[in-house]
């Protein structure tokens, strides 16, 4: 027989707040407990569930192929110190999911933790509209570029699911995507790299100081 579930004072006092404000209020309570960085445990294979989208929020085909590059290229920059196994979604330590939305201006990472290990929730805005006239353009006319938008999106929000800050240079995929000047230079950088879709697969879009960094951060050494 399982033990009864135990709440916390502050969960007691949400009570009284009426069912919606107590699930709100718990929520709340118990995301705070969860760090928003840090490494995650590499004692077994991390799960990783990247599913197709919708449409209707711009995901195109092959753009989970894109998500599934980058976590690659971040396994590849820690010599397989964390390797990333694919699981059901609601099982899933990294789950990769598929927005329109303004959820940040090209993504956003929410810590979570599953089954009692810290993990991510990846929110990625599949529709390349609104970043910017530049960008808008060169995304509507170039399919590479938008798949550079995309996968450059993935690339940076798996770095935080990793553990991994914003930087402050704007040669590294973890410079804050806000502050840099032109954004539609930062990925240009990166798309004049590529001639097709398919050579983002060869081409990781990370920098020196982005590999120097995650490897200290999991103490890989070399």
């Amino acid at each position: 027989m399982s033990a009864p579930l135990r709440w916390s004072r502050f969960e007691r006092v949400a009570v009284g707040m009426g069912v919606v404000g107590m699930v709100a209020a718990v929520l709340a309570i118990r995301s705070a407990a969860v760090p928003t960085l840090g490494r995650l445990s590499t004692d077994r294979p991390l799960t990783l569930s990247v599913e197709a989208g919708d449409p209707g929020v711009g995901y195109q085909p092959g753009d989970d192929q894109l998500a599934l590059w980058a976590a690659d290229a971040w396994q590849e920059a820690l010599d397989g110190r964390v390797e990333f196994q694919a699981g059901p979604a609601d099982q899933a330590q990294v789950k990769i999911e598929w927005t329109g939305g303004t959820t940040g201006r090209f993504g956003d990472m929410r810590p979570v933790l599953v089954n009692g290990r810290r993990g991510a929730v990846l929110r990625i805005r599949a529709r390349t509209s609104g970043f910017g006239a530049e960008v808008d353009r060169r995304a509507a006319s170039d399919p590479v570029f938008r798949a550079t938008v995309v996968y450059l999106t993935c690339l940076h929000e798996l770095g935080h699911a990793l553990g991994l800050s914003h930087s402050n240079d704007e040669r590294d995929i973890m410079v804050d995507f806000s502050t840099v000047d032109q954004a539609s230079d930062f990925f240009d950088r990166y798309r004049r790299q590529v001639r097709t879709v398919d050579d983002i697969a060869t081409h990781a879009g990370l920098s020196a100081n982005d590999i120097r960094r995650v490897r200290n951060l999991y103490e890989v050494e070399g």
